[in-house]
This record gives structure tokens, C-alpha cells and sequence, in this order.
């Protein structure tokens, strides 16, 4: 990939070359590294006619490297590993949808990815003695979904591979399944061959499992990323897992905050991610009573200052304890401090 060293190289025997000189030179100033067609249609016809059983390995990759030709050659001899085969590979790719290059001299980078992804696949790559040679693989031919996958179904792989989706999503770079139900890689109707999509939800609601209800805190930072993004019935996919994880975890104290004595509001951990938390505290009392959790729906209906739920809520709770002797420890007694607690 040296190019001024080979333009060295090429100055200094350019009297055996011929009209090579003059072809590396438009290449190397070329903005696309690419060669005009009049000139690409000259190199590959000097390359059919004079070098395709050429026995100097060398050459006959340097030709089909400027001249994006003969694509089936693997240049074995040249290109003995995989990093060296990627890169002559992605320099033979053709990004002109519109070129006019005959099907043996034309690899899109679609047909590449297929190939690596499909044709070649896990097997061809021995992923199980070198997994991360198969994900650089994936992920240096722009197949992030697909390397991401990869990485991900083994254990001790998965915070890799969720914190590379993460800097992609971030960069806007992943190409997301379009509903919340797909597997974590999928292919979609009208999707060119080799394209994949990734379920990045299901990803990192997958990956918090197994430690939103021992580290709430933490499994919030990953939902935070979740906040422009909505499930199939339009809900905000950051509401509905933080409403979840408090459900869960009954951190309500911890995550939402809490009433002090003086009606003040004591801030909690979701005041890092929201300046506004009446909504999300809201939403977490509403899922609250859905789940017949009244007296921890009142009280979140509380913080949230909504007057009007706390009262419905209370009356539900007080109606069928009312006519009942009022005795220490008792559930009347209990509603009864918290509604003097309330008010």
C-alpha cells in the first residue's frame, strides 16, 4: 500500500516497464485510485494477452491490483494471509454501480461480502481457534452486524461486542432491524444478498440481564442509549426498561428519588440521565398499578406531584380497610400513616 515507495521503484526500472509508468502514475494521482476506462481497458487487455500465465506472481497482482481485473485469482502465492488477502481484495472493489467492466473483471462489495460471509463463512476461518481473526474479517469489510453477532454468542466475547455496537450506533453506523421482535441478525426483504441487521434492543436488553437486579446503575447507562428509540407501539424503549428495572429491582428510592420531610425531592440516579423525571416516574407508578402494586404506585404518583392518581389511589386503598378496627401493624393502620405521610 506504499504507493510513493513504488513509485520508487517503478522510476528506477521504468525503461523495462514500458507503458506501466505512465498507468501507476494516473493510479497513484487518481482521487479514487482509480484508473480512467480508456486506461483500465488497456491494462487489462495487456494483462489477458500477456500476463494472466505469467509465472511471476508478483506482477500479475500489481496488474490486477490497478487494473481491477481477473478477480476470481485469489494471488495466493502473494497474498498468503488473511490480512494481505483483505486488503488486495477491497482494492479490486468496485464502488461505480454503473461500470461498464466485463462480470470477470467487476466485484462489488456486495459480491465480496457474500463471498466472506456466506461462501467462505465460519467453517473456512476455523473461528473456533481464532474467533477474533473471523470478527476482523466481518468488520474490516463493513459486515459490523454480522461481526457483532458473532462476537457476541460467546460469553466471554459479549461486553466487546456490545461495546463496539454501542460506538457504531452512536456513530450511526448500524444498520437496526426494523422491529423489536427480530432475531439479534436478520435479513430482510429487499436487502441486497450479503446485508444483515442487528437487533441492537435485543443486544443490550440481553446483555443487562444478568446484572440490572444486582447493579441497577449500571444497566441504566446502557438503556440510556435507548432513548430515541421506540417499540413497536411507539413507547419510548429508555422509559420502558427503566420502568422495568425499578419494578424489578424495587430500587425505587435508589433510581427515582424520594419525598425528604419537607416535600422536597431528594434526587436519585435517573436525574443523571433526564433534567425532566416527571414523566419517567409517571410512567414507572403507571406500570406500578397495572401490576396491582397500589401502595408503591401512590407513593411514585406522589413524587411525580400528581395529585389527582395519588387520591384515586388512596381511596382505593383505605375503602375496604375504613370500617376495620384500627390495631397496631395492621393494614389500616399502615395506610393510615401513609396517607397522613402523603398529605
Amino acid at each position: 500500500g506504499d504507493l510513493m515507495a513504488a513509485m520508487q521503484v517503478v522510476n528506477l526500472a521504468e525503461h523495462q516497464l514500458g507503458d506501466f509508468k505512465t498507468w501507476f502514475h494516473e493510479y497513484m494521482h487518481s482521487k479514487d485510485k482509480r484508473l480512467s476506462p480508456a486506461t483500465e481497458n488497456k491494462v487489462r487487455l495487456h494483462y489477458r494477452r500477456a500476463l494472466r500465465n505469467n509465472t511471476d506472481p508478483y506482477k500479475r497482482a500489481v496488474y490486477c491490483i490497478i487494473g481491477r481485473c481477473d478477480i476470481a485469482d485469489n494471488h495466493s502465492e502473494v497474498a498468503d494471509k488473511t490480512e494481505d488477502y483483505l486488503w488486495l481484495k477491497l482494492n479490486q472493489v468496485c464502488f461505480d454501480e454503473n461500470s461498464s467492466s466485463a462480470p470477470q473483471d467487476r466485484m462489488t462489495l456486495s459480491q465480496f461480502q457474500k463471498q466472506l460471509l456466506e461462501d467462505y463463512g465460519e467453517s473456512h476461518f476455523a473461528v473456533n481457534q481464532q474467533p477474533f481473526l473471523y470478527f476482523q474479517v466481518l468488520f474490516l469489510t463493513t459486515q459490523f452486524e454480522a461481526a457483532i453477532s458473532f462476537l457476541f454468542r460467546t460469553e466471554r466475547f459479549r461486553c466487546h461486542a456490545v461495546h463496539v455496537a454501542l460506538v457504531l450506533f452512536e456513530l450511526k453506523l448500524l444498520l437496526k432491524s426494523s422491529g423489536q421482535s427480530a432475531q439479534l441478525l436478520s435479513h430482510e426483504a429487499g436487502d441486497p444478498p450479503a446485508t444483515r441487521r442487528l437487533n441492537f434492543v435485543r443486544l443490550l436488553m440481553l446483555y443487562t440481564r444478568k446484572f440490572e437486579s444486582t447493579d441497577p446503575r449500571e444497566a441504566l447507562q446502557y438503556f440510556y442509549f435507548l432513548r430515541n428509540e421506540k417499540d413497536s407501539q411507539g413507547e419510548n424503549m429508555f422509559l420502558r426498561c427503566v420502568s422495568e428495572l425499578v419494578i424489578e429491582s424495587r430500587e425505587f428510592d435508589m433510581i427515582l428519588g424520594k419525598l425528604e420531610n419537607d416535600g422536597s425531592r431528594k434526587p436519585g440516579v435517573i436525574d443523571k440521565f433526564t433534567k425532566d423525571t416527571k414523566p419517567l416516574i409517571n410512567k414507572v407508578a403507571s406500570v406500578a398499578e397495572s401490576k396491582g402494586l397500589f401502595e408503591e404506585a401512590a407513593k411514585l404518583y406522589d413524587l411525580a406531584k400528581n395529585a389527582d392518581k395519588v387520591l384515586e389511589l388512596m381511596n382505593k386503598l383505605l375503602s375496604p380497610v375504613v370500617s376495620q378496627v384500627s390495631a397496631p401493624q395492621s393494614n389500616k393502620e399502615r395506610l393510615k400513616n401513609m396517607a397522613h405521610a402523603i398529605a
